[in-house]
C-alpha cells in the first residue's frame, strides 16, 4: 500500500503509480506513518509518499513507532528546496533535511536523475529485508519536461464512520476509566489483537491483563487508531480492539 500525501512535485510520480497499487489518501503524515506501522504490524507492505518538509513533522512519530519497534519504512520523498525551487521557505528544510536525517540515524540516499534508479530499487528491497525505515529523497530533476498524464485528485480514507447507539441509554456513565478498559480486557479471547495508546490507557490494561497480544504503543500520541485501522485492513482475519 502506499501513503499518499499531495505535492505539486509529485504529481508525476503520483500519475505513474495511481491505480498499480492501493493508495490512502492523507491529510497529514503523521497519519501516513502509522497506517503503514499497522500494515507492516500484519506483514504487510507500505510505504510514504511525502514532501520533504513533512518529515519535520514526523520525527516522534518516526522514530517511536517503526524505529523503535524494527519495522520497516521506505518514505520517498520530494525534495522541495533543492532544484530549481520557486518558493523560498521550502530551501530552510531543504537545505538542513539530510544533517536532520543523519542526526536521527534514519538512512537517506538522494535521487536525482534517472542514473540514480538502481538507488532507489536497491534500497527499497533492503529496506524490507533489514526491517528499517530509509528515506529517498526524490528531485523534481527526475522529471523535468516529461508530460503528465491526467492529473491526480486527492482522495481521503475509505473509512465509513460508525454510528454507536445504544437505545434506552440516558445519564451519566457509572464506570471509571479504570473498571471500562478492565469491561474491555476481559472479553477479549486470546486471538484478539489489544492497540492501546501510550499512558494510562496502556498502564492500566498492561495491570489489567498482560497478554501477548497486547501492544502498548510508548509515544506517536493519539495513533493508536490509525495502528489499529492499519493491522486490521492488512489481517482482515484479526480482530483489533483500540
Amino acid at each position: 500500500k502506499l501513503d499518499y500525501l499531495p505535492c505539486d512535485k509529485l504529481k508525476w510520480l503520483f500519475a505513474r503509480l495511481e491505480g498499480t497499487v492501493p493508495i490512502w489518501h492523507l491529510s497529514r503524515e503523521s497519519a501516513g506513518v502509522a497506517l503503514a506501522f499497522g500494515c507492516a504490524m500484519g506483514q504487510g507492505r507500505a510505504g510514504l509518499l511525502i514532501q520533504s518538509t513533512g518529515l519535520g513533522n514526523l520525527v516522534t512519530e518516526l522514530m517511536t513507532l517503526p524505529v523503535l519497534y524494527g519495522l520497516p519504512l521506505p518514505l520517498l520523498v520530494s525534495w522541495r528546496g533543492h532544484y530549481r525551487e520557486s518558493i523560498e521557505a521550502q530551501t530552510i528544510m531543504g537545505e538542513r533535511i539530510i544533517p536532520m536525517l543523519r542526526g536521527l540515524e534514519i538512512p537517506v540516499a538522494t535521487i536525482e536523475t534517472p542514473d540514480d534508479l538502481a538507488v532507489l530499487d536497491d534500497g527499497l528491497g533492503a529496506c524490507f529485508e533489514t526491517s528499517r525505515v530509509q528515506v529517498f529523497l526524490l528531485s523534481p530533476r527526475l522529471w523535468e519536461g516529461e508530460p503528465l498524464a491526467g492529473t491526480s485528485v486527492p482522495g481521503s480514507p475509505h473509512i465509513a464512520p460508525v454510528r454507536v447507539r445504544e437505545e434506552g441509554f440516558d445519564g451519566i456513565p457509572e464506570l471509571t476509566r479504570y473498571q471500562a478498559i478492565q469491561a474491555i480486557m476481559e472479553s477479549l479471547d486470546d486471538a484478539e489483537v489489544l492497540v492501546a495508546q501510550i499512558g494510562f490507557p496502556a498502564r492500566e490494561a498492561c495491570a489489567i491483563r498482560d497478554r501477548e497480544r497486547n501492544l502498548y504503543l510508548l509515544g506517536a500520541l493519539g495513533s493508536a487508531t490509525l495502528v489499529g485501522i492499519g493491522l486490521a485492513q492488512t489481517r482482515p482475519d484479526l480482530k483489533v480492539v483500540i
